[in-house]
């Protein structure tokens, strides 16, 4: 703030050298008049003072001290006048009073206007879905289906950059359907906005669903959450809210009671099991088991869509040997049809062998002979490793691992299971560093005699990927000498895939049932960044303090994750299932398996985000090759159904980074949106497709809240240098931004020395001296 003495200027400056001398003989006078009468010296001293004072606030008035302010040129500042016609402003609160009519009033007042006129050129603006330029108020209705506030702003500051606009006076209940922050951090690139704030009551009654997610998890009883928000306003206490999933055909899915809180928003979730893949679209509704009137029902419904993964998703098994594990891994996915188990068995390791062969010996392995009809150049040899293949295609996999990105990168999770680091050439290992953290995939390493440090992975790459430390290999204890009691971390308690159970009671009463196992890959670091979801206790014999070890870890790893089972008999779970029980087992192997492969992207991914002006979407396309690197140059059809069942074709152009493709989408019509996108390859080769959708609700985010966002307003005009100014008296308001600086500002003197303040304070400064002396009995 500038101090009052800056712009203080003296009009007769040549006076202060007579003034000067004028005052000092004065003050003289005065002293020694004072010191020659008796009385009281404070007395005296405070007659003095207010006596020279007096006789000093005259003789400045010689000099004719002038302030200066800058104030706008009358005309030369533009103001806009921005007025909100959306239907938000016509909610009426609980004494059936509403905005939009506070609004009409004010627009239809005249004096702020013409006080405004007169130091502006003032420009007049409404705004709803879009910014519109109004020559009068007349055509304001309040019937826009959207407040695009944000959009409006950054439409009022390009229509006018680089002219002079001294600030906008805004007219709004501050409830914004589009994106407002980015605003309030780049506010000194806005002019000062004025929001005018409106009287608004309680709330009328009204039940509202505010927003709505949706988590797909890899729980099996539960794979899709619905969770939405529901808030009652004005409601008699305990009344009973219904909330109520539909899917397409209109069929209740899932329903739930609840009883808000006054002014209090209640989560509540909800459970849908799509009966197919792909694109699904399911409405929420919300009503009060009450017979009192809604403020609107516009906000009492939200449509939802859920995107269920089409798999199957292939995951590819490698074990150094036939074991227990894999029978029941094997076994759980024959009972999930979005899962596809491809297996490697190393049934026999590779033998080098020299022998003296006579004329009908071959370098075949004997294994392998006669079987399959295979010729003997197809046999396995000695010198290689006998595998079995299970569930591949044909010709897949003939020669073992994968050595290539095309075929490995085909799959979207690896398990290796008691196979050491010897099997894999440094080659593929470094294939599987790949497939991870390029690719996405998932990587599973179970517990083994042949796994973690025991199979030496420490110094090679995939001991970088893995969650724990590799430190040193584990001593397997004799049998039975050590038992391994399971549970629950922190972390694990908060993820649906580990546990079994709905409810936390069930589940601590599925833990404490759990077999003790007796096979552990030992480690006591995990890496920064990991996440221990379960642990064990071990219990050694003769010995009454249990140690805590990771059992389940997992980490990111670039683009995928990298998870570590360190229990090598696993399988021992299901020798303990008690008859018609739970197949628990099972069960975690396939929700583990699920949450392997869930974030585990195709060669072509499609996303519909809401652009910042919330008029539309951009459709954004990820395309990659076989090795999954972005792929330019490819041919993207984008097609749009709309709620009213048209088909739109898109073109998509490349965008800024490699891979990617945009398009474009201006929605109209309210509902749900589904978006196919198809994919070809420069050659004309088909790479893929993919799906994508989004819903456009007007009215829902239109109502979302039934009150002013004031505090909104008001950190606007904090951010932009403004003010926010009361309906009641926006004339005074009006008048105070004339005082302000502008753009375009004139300079304005305004004399003090004959102000009538100046004289009454002289007068009672010369007043409260005689009214001393006279009180004080001095002459």
């Amino acid at each position: 703030m500038t101090n009052w003495w800056q712009g203080l200027v003296w009009g007769s400056p040549e006076w202060r050298m007579p003034a000067a001398v004028v005052g000092v003989l004065a003050v003289l006078a005065v002293l020694t008049a004072y010191l020659a009468i008796s009385g009281p010296s404070r007395v005296r001293w405070l007659a003095a003072t207010l006596k020279a004072v007096a006789i000093a606030t005259l003789l400045l008035c010689l000099l004719e001290p002038l302030r200066t302010e800058d104030r706008p040129r009358p005309g030369a500042n533009l103001f806009v006048v921005l007025a909100d016609n959306s239907r938000s402003v016509t909610l009426r609160d609980a004494a059936d009073d509403s905005i939009s009519e506070q609004m009409r009033a004010t627009l239809d007042e005249s004096a702020w206007q013409i006080r405004l006129g007169q130091d502006f050129d003032v420009r007049r603006y409404g705004f709803d879905d879009r910014l519109q330029s109004l020559g009068d108020w007349s055509s304001m209705s309040f019937d826009g289906q959207r407040s695009a506030l944000g959009a409006a702003l950054q439409g009022i500051r390009q229509r006018f950059e680089g002219q002079p606009l001294a600030g906008v006076l805004l007219l709004s209940d501050g409830v914004a359907t589009d994106v407002v922050e980015p605003l309030l951090q780049q506010g000194h690139a806005l002019p000062p906005i004025y929001p005018v704030r409106y009287a608004h009551g309680a709330p009328a009654a009204d039940a509202a669903i505010r927003r709505v997610s949706v988590r797909q998890t890899n729980f099996e009883d539960s794979p899709v959450l619905i969770t939405a928000e529901v808030a009652a306003h004005g409601f008699p206490v305990e009344t009973e809210l219904k909330l109520e999933l539909l899917d397409a055909a209109n069929e209740v899915v899932d329903t739930s009671s609840v009883k808000p809180a006054r002014d209090e928003a209640v989560a509540v979730e909800l459970r849908v099991r799509p009966e197919s893949a792909g694109l699904h679209v399911y409405r929420l509704q919300v009503k009060a088991i009450s017979d009192v009137a809604e403020s609107t029902l516009a906000n009492n419904q939200r449509l939802v869509m859920v995107q269920r993964d089409r798999g199957p998703y292939r995951l590819l098994y490698v074990a150094g040997r036939p074991n227990w594990e894999f029978k029941f891994l094997r076994r759980s996915m024959e009972e999930d049809r979005e899962l596809d188990l491809v297996a490697l068995l190393r049934i026999a390791r590779k033998e080098p062998k020299f022998v003296f062969r006579d004329r009908d010996t071959g370098n075949a392995n004997p294994l392998f002979q006669g079987f399959d009809g295979k010729d003997a150049e197809n046999v396995e040899q000695y010198d290689q490793p006998v595998i079995v293949r299970i569930r591949v295609e044909e010709n897949e996999l003939r020669d073992g691992f994968p050595k290539d990105a095309e075929t490995l990168f085909g799959f979207h999770a690896l398990i290796l299971d008691d196979v050491e680091s010897d099997f894999f050439n440094e080659d593929q290992l470094s294939l599987i560093k790949e497939f991870v953290s390029q690719r996405g995939g998932g990587l599973l390493m179970l517990g083994g005699a042949g796994s973690f440090a025991n199979g030496g992975y420490g110094d090679t790459p995939l001991g970088d990927m893995l969650p724990v430390y590799l430190d040193q290999a584990s001593d397997q204890p004799p049998a039975g000498a050590v038992r391994y009691r399971m549970k629950l971390s922190r972390e694990g308690w908060l993820q649906p895939w580990v546990r079994m159970r709905s409810s936390e009671s069930d589940e601590h009463l599925r833990i404490e049932e759990m077999p003790a196992f007796e096979t552990l890959n030992h480690t006591a670091r995990i890496k920064p960044g990991a996440t221990v979801l379960a642990s064990v206790d071990e219990q050694r014999r003769g010995s009454d303090t249990p140690r805590s070890l990771p059992a389940l870890v997992s980490q990111r790893y670039g683009k995928g994750r990298a998870g570590a089972l360190m229990i090598g008999d696993y399988w021992k779970w299901a020798t303990h299932r008690k008859e018609g029980g739970e197949r628990d087992l099972e069960k975690a192997w396939r929700q583990m398996m699920r949450w392997l492969v869930s974030d585990v992207a195709g060669r072509v991914e499609a996303a519909a985000q809401p652009l910042e002006d919330g008029r539309g979407v951009r459709i954004h396309v990820d395309v990659r090759d076989d090795a999954y690197r972005p792929l330019d140059n490819a041919e993207v059809t984008v097609t749009v159904s709309t709620p009213d069942k048209r088909s739109v074709a898109l073109a998509a152009s490349a965008g800024q980074q490699p891979g990617v493709y945009e398009s474009e989408f201006a929605h109209r019509e309210a509902g749900p949106y589904l978006v196919k996108v198809q994919v070809k390859a420069p050659d004309g080769s088909d790479i893929g497709d993919a799906e994508a959708g989004w819903v456009h609700e007007p009215d829902a985010d239109e109502f979302k809240s039934l009150e002013p966002n004031q505090a909104l307003l008001d950190r606007l005009a904090e951010a932009t240098g403004g003010e926010t100014l009361a309906s009641s008296s926006l004339e005074s308001g009006v008048a105070r931004i004339s005082q302000r600086r502008a753009v375009v500002n004139e300079t304005k003197m305004l004399p003090i020395w004959h102000r009538w303040y100046v004289f009454l304070f002289a007068a009672l400064c010369l007043a409260g001296e005689w009214g001393l002396r006279r009180w004080n009995g001095l002459p």
